[in-house]
C-alpha cells in the first residue's frame, strides 16, 4: 500500500493508471494534476493551468497523452514525455 502525499485535506476527485501501468495521475481537489511513477512512488509531474477544479483525468490508449477536465469548462491535453500542453 502506498500513501501519496501532497493532496491536501480536501480529497482526490479522480485518478487514472497509465496504460503501461507505471504511472498514476491524480486530480486532488484543486486546479492541478499530479503524476507519480509507481515504481518509486515519486512525483514526476505537477500539471497546472486550469482556472477551476479538475474533475477528471484520463490517459490516451497509447499512454502518450494525459487529458484533464476542469470546472473551468476546458479540457487540457498534456504530452506525457515533456509534460507540456499539446
Amino acid at each position: 500500500v502506498a500513501k501519496l502525499e501532497g493532496h491536501g485535506h480536501d480529497g482526490v476527485r479522480s485518478c487514472a493508471w497509465s496504460p503501461c501501468g507505471t504511472r498514476l495521475a491524480s486530480a486532488p481537489y484543486g486546479n492541478m494534476v499530479r503524476v507519480y511513477d509507481v515504481r518509486t512512488w515519486s512525483e514526476v509531474a505537477k500539471l497546472e493551468g486550469h482556472d477551476g477544479l479538475v474533475s477528471s483525468c484520463a490517459w490516451s490508449p497509447d499512454g502518450a497523452r494525459l487529458a484533464s477536465a476542469s470546472w473551468d469548462y476546458t479540457v487540457r491535453v498534456w504530452n506525457a514525455n515533456t509534460w507540456s500542453e499539446v
